[in-house]
Order: C-alpha cells, then structure tokens, then sequence
C-alpha cells in the first residue's frame, strides 16, 4: 500500500505469502473488525477504506476510515449510473 515500503517484486515466486507473513508495515483487519464498519451497509464496498490513509489520519487501522461520509455519498450515485448504463447498453436477452 506504500510505494516506500515494498515486500517484493515482479520476481517474487510467491508475492500473496509474503503479503500474508508481514507484521512490520501497514496491518488491514478485515471490515468485520473495523469500529465503525461492522454495521455498515456499505462495508463490503470500500472494506473499511484505505488502511494508509485511516493509520495516517488517526493513528489506528481498526477503525473505519475518515473518509467513510464521501464512500456513503458516491457509492449509491455510481451504482444508479451504473444501473443506467446497463439499461440503455445492454444487449435484450
């Protein structure tokens, strides 16, 4: 998540499991440990948000992110113009 801070690189044989080992950079609880997140309609969308950002804002990664009113603002809006792109683009089945 961190351009400074790389666990590999395009000739790592196994780049998931080095992501999966590290404890020394950014930590991303899944969304259902987030405070903030657990409730959310929205959780399975943005997962909490960005862990850098939420860390740097606040100091913690288990918390939702700072950004969470913006999510809840647009995800809603693209999903309707993504509902109505689908019904003037589609092909009729």
């Amino acid at each position: 998540m961190e351009i400074e801070q790389t666990l590999g690189d395009v000739f790592t044989d196994d780049p998931l499991q080095l992501i999966r080992r590290d404890q020394l950079t950014v930590l991303n609880p899944p969304v259902e440990e987030k405070e903030g997140c657990r409730d959310c309609s929205w959780r399975y969308w943005c997962s909490g948000g960005c862990a850098v950002a939420t860390f740097k804002a606040t100091g913690r990664y288990d918390i939702k992110s700072p950004n969470c009113n913006i999510y809840k603002a647009i995800y809603p809006e693209a999903l309707k113009l993504e509902g109505l792109r689908v019904l003037k683009y589609a092909t009729p089945a």
